[in-house]
């Protein structure tokens, strides 16, 4: 049954910060990952994958300034993670031809978060002429490297065919950033 494919899945990161002072900052992200696995038997398989996802809270603060002073008109806290990754896979095919298979995931992923302010100010003259003036200011760019752990179920409706759902965990830090993430998947792969 050995069988090399190619793969995509949506996925939703839920974040967790480790201050609660970020509770402004994006509580999850959405994004793509990219796969090409091995199947090397109908019980386990390795895959080597690439993700991208991105998470924006926009919000705008209380102000009481006078229209002379600038205004701050909206802050946006962007997201980025990127991760390269390295997963195992163990299957257990049941039903007719085992097209329904239960699956635990362990592996390991190299991530580089990438996190920012932009403010929107607003300002105007005595003449009452109105700039906007758009700043943007880094909060942190770390990278690390974590195991994750993970558990789905995939659908083999056809042979070239998979459809999957995952649930994993990863002990997202960034150097004390974040205490841990978990991540919803839903995917498709093609054999090759």
């Amino acid at each position: 049954m050995a069988q090399v494919y190619l793969g995509l899945d949506t996925r939703i990161d839920e974040i967790s910060w480790h201050d609660s002072a970020a509770a402004n900052y994006p509580q999850d992200t959405m994004g793509a990952s990219f796969h090409i696995g091995d199947r090397f038997s109908p019980y386990f398989g390795t895959e080597l994958g690439y993700s991208d996802s991105y998470g924006e809270l926009n919000y705008t603060p209380t102000n009481t300034s006078n229209q002379t002073t600038p205004i701050a008109e909206g802050i946006s806290d962007r997201l980025t993670i990127r991760e390269f990754q390295l997963d195992n896979f163990a299957y257990l095919p049941l039903g007719p031809e085992g097209w329904v298979q239960p699956f635990a995931t362990l592996g390991a992923a190299y991530s580089d978060a990438n996190a920012r302010v932009r403010m929107t100010t607003e300002s105007s003259d005595s003449s009452g002429n109105e700039t906007k003036t758009y700043t943007f200011t880094p909060f942190f760019r770390k990278r690390e490297l974590d195991w994750r752990i993970g558990f789905g179920v995939q659908f083999q409706p056809l042979d070239a065919i998979s459809l999957r759902f995952l649930m994993r965990y990863q002990p997202y830090s960034f150097k004390s950033e974040m205490s841990g993430g978990a991540t919803l998947g839903l995917g498709l792969n093609a054999a090759l």
